[in-house]
């Protein structure tokens, strides 16, 4: 359960329904609660955000932000120059002041940003852990795809959703090592797809012909100046909903937790015409796979920009020990279409029971 106050009746409405749309049921988030764990207050000024007097640059999901830290009075302050928008948030009350520029018509985005932020400080300071990967519910069992940039990751979880699995999440997800078996539940992540991988399934190919439809705006793909600070997505890549993926996928579904069956590193070889699985059974090897893609800090998705994020070394430790004990490993080598990978992993799951 995660529980939220939003102060601002007039902007309340339309940022729930963003944020129900991003975080599609995968966590319960109770607004109004007598005891919340947070407090956003949302307001609009027309005047101009000020200035930070001492701050740091730092970047958030590639926008540029100023943070000020004061320590005295227990507050982070975060301005991001490019979007009107400005974040106040005061430790000991865990409240979020969150001030947006009246030109800024897609504030109620940032605003879900802010909020996933908080999720993410409350899962990781209960003992959860984030890790970077893809993931799909192969027949009730969560498999996760894991690997660096360009692996394949996203082709491989949109081949297994073409086939009937479950898509769990996109870029990152949640693991209850706590449970037995272990749980992995969806994250709010946005689905980034290349336009190379577009292309390969007729299903998306719509999505090239009128961006206009789209929840969040794609400007550096259309080319609209006037949208320059009102994107998510780069050259290069399209930006969906998880719920706009699906409804082109109907043989799929999400699902939101599933028992943790398998850990699949990817490796890219478009040599092999085949694809490969080999188990991992070193344990060193599987220690460098949990490295690899474990979520603690900052990374090219997130920044900690509120210092919020906090897990002790020795939770870290435990996660990562049962994970080795209790999950398979299996490294996967497959080429740009891959080809064989569905059926190998299938294979490898049903086996395992």
């Amino acid at each position: 359960m995660f529980g939220i106050n939003i102060t601002n009746i007039d902007a309340k409405d339309r940022i729930l329904q963003t944020t129900d749309a991003f975080l599609m049921d995968s966590f319960t988030v109770r607004y109004d609660v007598i005891m919340p764990e947070y407090e956003i207050c949302v307001e609009q000024t027309a005047k101009e955000i000020r200035t930070l007097q001492q701050c740091e640059e730092v970047q958030y999901i590639g926008f540029k932000a100023l943070r000020e830290l004061n320590e005295e009075n227990f507050q982070c302050i975060v301005y991001f120059p490019d979007l009107g928008l400005q974040v106040n948030y005061q430790y000991k009350l865990k409240k979020m002041t969150i001030s947006y520029n009246e030109n800024n018509s897609w504030y109620h985005f940032y605003v879900g940003w802010m909020i996933r932020e908080l999720l993410r400080a409350s899962l990781i300071s209960r003992g959860k852990l984030l890790i970077h990967c893809s993931a799909v519910d192969l027949h009730g069992k969560a498999v996760l795809l894991c690997g660096t940039k360009g692996s394949g990751k996203t082709s491989l979880l949109l081949e297994m959703m073409d086939k009937g699995s479950g898509i769990i999440g996109n870029d990152k997800v949640s693991l209850d090592t706590y449970t037995k078996p272990i749980k992995v539940s969806s994250f709010p992540v946005f689905v980034s797809i290349g336009l190379g991988t577009l292309n390969r399934f007729s299903v998306l190919k719509d999505f090239m012909e009128d961006f206009t439809k789209l929840s969040i705006p794609q400007y550096k793909l259309t080319r609209q100046k006037d949208d320059i600070f009102n994107s998510f997505s780069n050259e290069k890549k399209l930006i969906l909903l998880t719920k706009e993926l699906l409804d082109k996928f109907p043989q799929s579904k999400l699902t939101r937790r599933s028992d943790l069956s398998a850990i699949v590193s990817i490796q890219f070889d478009d040599d092999i015409e085949y694809a490969s699985l080999t188990e991992v059974t070193d344990e060193r090897c599987k220690l460098a796979i949990l490295d690899e893609n474990i979520c603690l800090g900052d990374d090219e998705v997130f920044s900690d920009i509120f210092s919020l994020a906090k897990c002790s070394r020795q939770v870290v430790e435990e996660n990562k020990k049962a994970l080795i004990n209790n999950v398979k490993f299996y490294s996967l080598k497959q080429n740009l279409e891959c080809i064989g990978s569905y059926d190998i992993i299938a294979q490898a799951i049903a086996k395992k029971g």
